[in-house]
Parts: structure tokens; sequence; C-alpha cells
């Protein structure tokens, strides 16, 4: 009887320490993180805006491309890639985009 009354405990902890443990996880990877990321991107000198949850920039840039319609004779970019065309407009022409490729 002792034996199951040790694994129950043993349980019960564990269950303790996760109802704790993804609250601070989530916190970790919605909030710190980025503000910690922010704080070490501007003391290299990159300003931007802050970082703002849970959707940041999206909303604005995209209320700004798709405000009125679109002519055939426009440029396009805003509106297939309005974030890179906020960063060059930010950060001029040369902007460093990472692209992985995965070899199998």
């Amino acid at each position: 009887m002792e034996i199951t009354s040790q694994y129950k405990w043993v349980a019960s902890w564990c269950g303790v320490a996760m109802v704790m443990l993804v609250p601070w996880k989530m916190l970790e990877w919605t909030w710190l993180k980025p503000k910690r990321l922010e704080k070490y991107l501007r003391q290299q000198g990159l300003t931007g805006t802050t970082y703002k949850l849970p959707f940041g920039d999206t909303k604005e840039i995209m209320n700004t491309t798709q405000l009125e319609p679109m002519n055939l004779s426009d440029d396009i970019m805003p509106r297939v890639m309005p974030f890179v065309h906020r960063a060059i407009q930010i950060y001029g022409t040369y902007i460093h985009i990472c692209l992985y490729v995965f070899i199998i």
C-alpha cells in the first residue's frame, strides 16, 4: 500500500511542477525572450518599433498596405511582401535575409 501512495505523491509533485513550468515557459517565449532580444539589438544600434504582444507590427503594416484598392500599374511590392518593403524603406536597399536550405 505504501508503494502506491508514494507513486501518488510523486505523480502529484510532477503535476504541480508541470502546472508551474508551462506558464513560465509561455511567459518566457511570449514576453521575456523578445524583450531581451530587443534590448540586445538596441545596444548594437539597431532601432525599430518596440515589441507588442501578441502580433507586433503585423496589424499596423497590414492596415497600411490594404487601405485602398490597387491599380494594375502600381508597385506590388508593398502588397506582396510588406515586411520586406518596410525594412527596405527604413534601412535602405541593403538588407540581409537569412535563407536556410535543408538538403535531405
